[in-house]
Order: C-alpha cells, then structure tokens, then sequence
C-alpha cells in the first residue's frame, strides 16, 4: 500500500513535508476528479459586461470556444511574437 492510501486510512506520516506532498497528490486528485466530471459551460472571470460564460463540451464548435491555444505548426513564431512584444516596451 503507498502512502497516499495509507494516509487516509488514517495513518500518521513520517515528516510534515511528507504530508504537504501526500495533500498536494490529494488535491491534485481531486481537481482531476472535477475535470473528469466534465461540464455544460465554464465560468470566467467576469468582463466588462458582467461575468461570461462559454461552453467547453467537446461539441461546442471552435468559434465559441473563449480560447484556442495556437497550433503546434505555430507555435515557435507565435512565441517570437509574444517576445518581441514582450521586449518592445522595455527601456
């Protein structure tokens, strides 16, 4: 058995540090569990008009996605950008 099932059967762990490690994999575990679950919409930050909402299920078309990250053939020009962007303000 490891440590993780071990903890919580209620089993005391051998350091302090140990246990921050054994509730990050718990923590961890419980925001995959959450994501797993899937859901209708996602909740953003709110915007200038109110808070916004955007559909994440996998049938969503892409035009209604709130983001979609730049395509791997992309990407290396795409991070040029953002550097040079990045570097264009500073003295």
């Amino acid at each position: 058995m490891g440590e993780v099932p071990e903890f919580e059967a209620g089993r005391e762990t051998p350091s302090p540090e140990r246990r921050d490690d054994i509730q990050e994999v718990l923590n961890d575990r419980s925001a995959m569990r959450r994501a797993e679950r899937g859901c209708k919409t996602c909740h953003f930050p709110s915007g200038p008009s109110g808070p916004r909402t955007k559909c994440c299920s996998p049938a969503c078309a892409i035009d209604a996605a709130a983001f979609v990250p730049t395509g791997a053939d992309r990407l290396v020009d795409a991070m040029s950008a953002w550097e040079r962007d990045i570097h264009h303000d500073a003295p």
